[in-house]
């Protein structure tokens, strides 16, 4: 049986583990959130171009004319539809999801009775951070597989664009 002392020394271990997971987690979560920033920034930027560059072209009758065009303009409307559902995507991760944190006052209120030892209100603690720190991760973890939906779109949008502009550079370099 462990003493008073060594239960303390223990429980005063999960709290650092606990506190240095959640801190983690809160950084990761940052880092996510800065992912999508950037790929949501991109597909706009590569929507706003592409759309320029269609209405030119279109403008100018630069694509050949035919079945051809008409490939052409669906696949690169395709790759512009990917790069749209991809910033919906990251909009969606934006919205506010229920994080947890752990509350002091219900803590203290909860332990500030006299008979709780300080290795038990330590072990509390550390079990009620552990907590909130795994609910954190599960809502980490879907919103880092929304990001790698994103990335996909985005990728399959850019092969779609670069397929559709092949044959018009083709046929530009015929001219």
């Amino acid at each position: 049986m462990m003493s008073e002392n060594e239960e303390t020394q223990k429980g005063e271990l999960f709290l650092r583990l606990a506190l240095e997971a959640n801190r983690q987690v809160r950084e990761n979560h940052e880092r996510l959130d800065a992912k999508v920033n950037n790929i949501i920034a991109a597909d706009a930027a590569a929507i706003t171009v592409l759309l320029g560059i269609s209405y030119f072209v279109l403008e100018k009758n630069a694509f050949p004319s035919g079945q051809l065009r008409l490939a052409q303009l669906t696949v690169l409307f395709v790759g512009i539809a990917l790069f749209s559902f991809s910033m919906i995507i990251g909009v969606y991760t934006y919205l506010p999801k229920s994080f947890r944190f752990v509350r002091p006052m219900d803590l203290i209120r909860e332990l500030h009775h006299v008979g709780k030892t300080y290795g038990f209100v330590v072990r509390k603690t550390a079990g009620t951070i552990s907590d909130a720190v795994d609910y954190n991760l599960d809502v980490l973890n879907r919103k880092a597989n929304l990001l790698k939906y994103m990335f996909a779109f985005t990728v399959v949008g850019f092969c779609f664009v670069a397929i559709a502009f092949v044959p018009f550079l083709w046929y530009i370099s015929q001219q």
